[in-house]
Order: structure tokens, then C-alpha cells, then sequence
């Protein structure tokens, strides 16, 4: 796993992590902001229970998981700028 540094579309009902040419792949939530695109946060499914799933902002090791309270601080944008972020997603085309 890169942290969100290569990114690609795929479909959304994909359950994460998966193999995406050899290496691990997981959801990224990536936003815009005038200039700037970043990846705000990860997320993949917890391993071996198949119902939840754990959240980490890029460069941080540690998984949290979705009910815990912290995750509300992980999904919050980090806005460079006093614009409002929206989130950057894939094209339907």
C-alpha cells in the first residue's frame, strides 16, 4: 500500500483491500480544494469478519475502526485553504 499515491477509478461495491497488479488496494477518499487534491483518508473492510471496516489518514500506521469515535476526526477535511473541499470522483463515462 502506497498511502493514495496511485490512484485509479474501480468500481464502488468492490469489497477492499484487494489486488490490484500484485499489490494491496483500498479505498481513498480524495477531495478538491482550489488547487489542491489530496487523499484525505483509507478505508478497508476488517480482515476475517466480513462486516465493518477500519479507517487511517495517509502516513499515519494505525487502522481505526468505523464506530469508533476517533473516525469522525479521520474523515474531516483537512481544507488547506478557507474554500470549501468537495470530493473528487471518477466519471461516470
Amino acid at each position: 500500500m502506497d498511502d493514495g499515491k496511485t490512484l485509479f477509478a474501480a468500481a464502488n461495491a468492490r469489497a477492499t483491500p484487494f489486488d490490484q497488479n500484485g499489490k494491496q488496494a483500498v479505498k481513498a477518499y480524495v477531495y478538491i480544494c482550489g488547487d489542491h487534491r489530496w487523499v484525505q483518508c483509507l478505508e478497508k473492510g476488517e480482515t476475517g469478519t466480513g462486516d465493518g471496516f477500519v479507517l487511517r489518514k495517509p502516513g499515519t500506521p494505525q487502522w481505526i475502526p468505523d464506530n469508533d469515535p476517533r473516525v469522525t476526526q479521520v474523515r474531516q477535511p483537512s481544507v488547506p485553504t478557507a474554500e470549501t473541499p468537495t470530493p473528487d470522483l471518477p466519471s461516470s463515462n
